[in-house]
């Protein structure tokens, strides 16, 4: 048994794929849904160049799609950075700077703060908007359906980073 973040969810989700594994608002994912979306998300991520030791900054709230990009950065043996949908655009910068991520993820209504703090981020190169369109970013509930919902992701380290953020 492998000991990365995603590895234990796959064998989570192969022993009990139709219980409930996400419950957020009015959205419910079984295992085998989050595990459906997450690879698809993971698929999205790989098309926007995102590998292995790869740090993908997530800002945005608490919403199922955040859980399924979080997962989806983890398949791919990526390194997902949790940042507070609270900081403002030099806060924003100065965390997506100091990560070294290239692509952030973000909640479509924060996307005037990530419009900012873009102007200092030159190595910022992709934007995936969460919860509808935005400007600069592919939208995720637009094409996340355009994706595999298999796992075919290379084999996964017990060394891959993670970070924990409180």
């Amino acid at each position: 048994m492998a000991f990365q973040i995603a590895d234990l969810f796959e064998h989570a989700v192969d022993a009990v794929p139709t219980r409930d594994a996400l419950l957020c608002g009015d959205e419910r994912r079984t295992f085998l849904e989050l595990d459906g979306r997450a690879n698809q998300a993971a698929h999205l991520l790989a098309a926007h160049a995102v590998g292995a030791g790869d740090f993908v900054g997530l800002y945005a709230t608490h919403s199922a799609a955040h859980v399924e990009v979080m997962l989806a950065a983890y398949k791919r043996s990526a390194v997902p950075v949790n940042i507070s949908y609270r900081y403002q655009a030099p806060e924003l910068a100065y965390a997506v700077r100091d990560a070294g991520a290239t692509v952030i993820v973000h909640d479509a209504d924060l996307s005037d703060r990530v419009d900012a703090a873009a102007a200092e981020l030159p190595t910022l190169t992709h934007r995936i908007s969460l919860g509808g369109p935005a400007q600069a970013a592919v939208d995720f509930d637009a094409v996340i359906d355009d994706f595999d919902a298999g796992r075919d992701f290379a084999p996964r380290s017990p060394d891959d980073l993670s970070i924990c953020s409180t």
